[in-house]
Formats: structure tokens, C-alpha cells, sequence
């Protein structure tokens, strides 16, 4: 059933989509000025149409329009096109897809915005990984001097064995820093075999902790300059599974290691073992009944403008309106109908009829 608008519908520019014209088997009769811009099918031609306010052309004729020719009219298009090379095309204004397919024979890039060969790409990673030094475990690392002479028999609060080897990040003499082997609470420290000469002192290089208040981190090499051991300051960041300590922050409760979002007494939203849900009941708000033939409740009726006060503090609610019982004609019972809404504030709306309504002709539903 066609839906019926006793006025005009403006779109506001917005797009008509999936539109049908008015298939037509001969072109209409009886058009007249008044009826200019009118347009249809003609099933019979296959032909769209427009009249014109004095005849009915077919829009897609040549006679009827200039300065267009299509692509599969012109004989050798496709050959033209094909013969030009990327380079001279308009550059992309987009991002470009080649379909799941490879670029082949690609130069390696030379600036910073040309894109990267496969080659050049292997060839980083394989020097990042090269240069992501594993140096293995130590047994503790200590953010606070050791006396290289004398460790002691604890170090960060771990009874040492002979022998293990310990990471030194906080020396008062920056220079001492480094990995070192333990052998003796009055023995001196001796530099790790695989961390004692400035060629093993490599950047990247990474210890995993074992013991200690930076058990189970690792502790990572942050120099961005080569070590020269004895010279340079080794320095160290620790990154891993360390103790933190989390605290609930707005709408976030912590109860152990449970985390969870906290409800709010009245609120729209509740939470429980299943996940959020939404109260309904506060959701849902709206006015809706049947159009008087005058001034009821909150409806006031003044010929053909009727206002209705929702009250439902919204300057932009959805308003249906629907034949009811009695519909005026032509209209169907339960038909939607488009009148003219205006939210005159965010109480109110007032709809224009096409006659003042009689009994049981309207039915309204105010949301927002």
C-alpha cells in the first residue's frame, strides 16, 4: 500500500536511495504547465521521462543533452586507457588496494616516505634480532651499591651461593655496572664470561631475574651508545611481572583479583553474573493516545493544529502518527502518516492535520 504525504518532502540534500519511478505503459496525458519536472518510466520504450511543462522528453536521449559521452560508445576507449602507465595518472587521493595481489620488481626504498622491499625489511629484522642480546638468568639484581671487594653474603635481601651471578644496576660508580659473578661473601666480584670484555657488552643486550625485589622481570640494557666497559655507564630497566598494585578508580571495583563494575542504586544500568543490562522501565519513556475532536488532557486542539505536551524535557522526540478507527479518507486504519511535526520546545510538539480532526480519526505516539 502507497503511503500518502499531503505536503512536500524536503531531504534537505541528503541522498534518495533505492528509488523506483512510476512504470508507466504510455506516457501519462492531460500534463499541463503546472506539472513541470514530472517524471516516470515508459515501460514500453524502456525510456525515462520528464515533462517539460509543454512535452515529454526522454531524458537519455542525445538531442536532450550535451558534453556526455559514455565509455562503452567510444570504439577504442579500452585500448587508450590501457596504454597509459601509473605515473601518468592523477596521483591516488585515497588509500589503494591491489586486490590481494603482490607489487613485484620493486626498488628498494631510498626515503624516508618510499615504501620498503621485502629485502629491506628481512634485512632489519635480522639486525634487530642481532642486536636483542639474551644474556641469560641472574640469580638477583640489586638497584643499590655493592662493594665489588666485599658483596657480602646477601645481596637485595637474598642469601648468595657459590656461585651466581648477580646484575648490578645501581653502583654508586656507574662504570661498575653490569653482571658479575659471586663466588664468596669477602671474594670481589668478577664480571660475567659472557658480559666482560666491551664486544659481549652489546646494546640490547636482556637478563631474566630470578630472585629478589625484581624476580621474575627482566632487566634490559637502555644505552643507545656503544659500551666501552670500565668507561661508559651501563644503565638498566627492569620490565616484567613485577608487584603492582591496582586501586579502583570511578565506576570500578577491586575485591582481590576480581574486577568489576560497580552498580549505581537507581540507575540505568545494573551488572551481574552475566554481564550489563538495561532497566527498561527507566528506559522507556513516551506519550501516546488518540487525537481528541478538542482540548483534552494534554492535547489541545485549534482547528487543524493540535498540540500535544509530552512533557518529556526532549527538543527532539520521535513522533508517529497513525490512522486510527475512523480514519479520515483515504487513508487505512493503522496507516503511518508523515504530517508536519514541529518540537515547538522540549515539551510540546505541534502536528498539522489536513481538516480539524474528527472522533477517533488519529492515534500519536510521543518518544524521547
Amino acid at each position: 500500500m502507497a503511503r500518502h504525504f499531503p505536503t512536500g518532502i524536503d531531504l534537505h540534500g541528503a541522498s534518495l536511495l533505492s528509488a523506483l519511478l512510476n512504470p508507466l505503459s504510455a506516457d501519462p496525458t492531460g500534463l499541463g504547465a503546472g506539472d513541470e519536472g514530472r517524471v516516470w518510466w515508459n515501460s514500453t520504450t524502456n525510456t525515462l521521462m520528464a515533462w517539460t511543462g509543454t512535452v515529454a522528453i526522454d531524458l537519455l536521449a542525445r538531442a536532450n543533452h550535451t558534453g556526455t559521452q559514455l565509455a562503452n560508445t567510444i570504439s577504442n576507449f579500452d585500448t587508450t586507457v590501457w596504454a597509459y602507465t601509473l605515473n601518468q595518472l592523477a596521483a591516488p587521493t585515497a588509500d589503494l588496494s591491489i586486490n590481494t595481489h603482490k607489487l613485484t620488481n620493486v626498488t628498494d626504498g631510498s626515503s624516508a616516505s618510499d615504501a620498503a622491499t621485502k629485502g629491506q625489511l628481512d634485512s632489519a629484522v635480522a639486525g634487530l634480532q642481532t642486536g636483542m642480546q639474551m644474556k641469560g638468568a641472574v640469580e638477583v639484581a640489586s638497584s643499590s651499591n655493592v662493594v665489588l671487594a666485599t658483596p657480602g653474603a646477601t645481596i637485595d635481601g637474598v642469601t648468595m651461593s657459590n656461585p651466581m651471578t648477580v646484575l648490578l644496576a645501581g653502583q654508586t660508580v656507574a662504570t661498575q655496572n653490569g653482571p658479575y659473578l659471586w663466588t664468596g661473601a669477602a671474594v670481589p666480584l668478577v664480571r660475567a664470561t659472557n658480559w666482560d670484555t666491551s664486544a659481549e657488552a652489546v646494546l640490547g643486550s636482556y637478563w631474566v631475574v630470578k630472585q629478589g625485589t625484581q624476580a621474575d622481570t627482566f632487566a634490559v640494557l637502555t644505552n643507545d651508545t656503544a659500551i666501552t666497559l670500565g668507561t661508559s655507564s651501563p644503565a638498566f630497566v627492569f620490565r616484567g611481572a613485577a608487584s603492582v598494585t591496582l586501586t579502583p578508580g570511578n565506576g570500578i571495583d577491586i575485591s582481590g583479583t576480581a574486577i568489576s563494575a560497580k552498580p549505581v542504586s537507581g540507575g540505568y544500568i545494573t551488572n551481574g553474573g552475566s554481564g550489563f543490562d538495561v532497566d527498561v522501565a527507566k528506559i522507556t519513556r513516551y506519550k501516546s493516545g488518540i487525537i481528541p475532536t478538542s482540548t483534552t488532557g494534554i492535547v489541545s486542539v485549534s482547528g487543524a493544529n493540535i498540540t500535544i505536551n509530552h512533557g518529556l524535557a526532549n527538543s527532539a522526540p520521535l513522533v508517529v502518527i497513525r490512522a486510527y478507527s475512523s480514519p479520515l479518507a483515504p487513508y487505512t486504519q493503522g496507516q503511518e502518516v508523515a504530517f508536519d511535526v514541529v518540537a515547538s520546545d522540549a515539551n510540546n510538539v505541534t502536528l498539522t492535520l489536513p481538516a480539524n480532526p474528527a472522533s477517533n480519526n488519529w492515534a500519536y505516539t510521543v518518544m524521547g
